[in-house]
């Protein structure tokens, strides 16, 4: 069953965000992959061609009414 995982390269080491689920010596296939930003990840879904403005738009703070 794939497990898909957030994790950091540190010092030549692949660091999992979290515990994973397997067992001690197990051999496992692992894929690289860079993460993307939510913003870029749903580019096109706004009319907008822009992604760093995009994602800009989206960090921003909600001002208050």
């Amino acid at each position: 069953m794939p497990l898909t995982v957030e994790a950091t390269y540190e010092n030549g080491f692949l660091k999992p965000a979290h515990p994973l689920p397997l067992s001690e010596q197990q051999k496992v296939q692992v894929t690289i992959e860079p993460a993307i930003s939510r913003a870029q990840a749903t580019a096109g879904l706004i009319p907008c061609h822009d992604a760093k403005l995009i994602e800009r738009i989206a960090l921003e703070p909600i001002e208050e009414l």
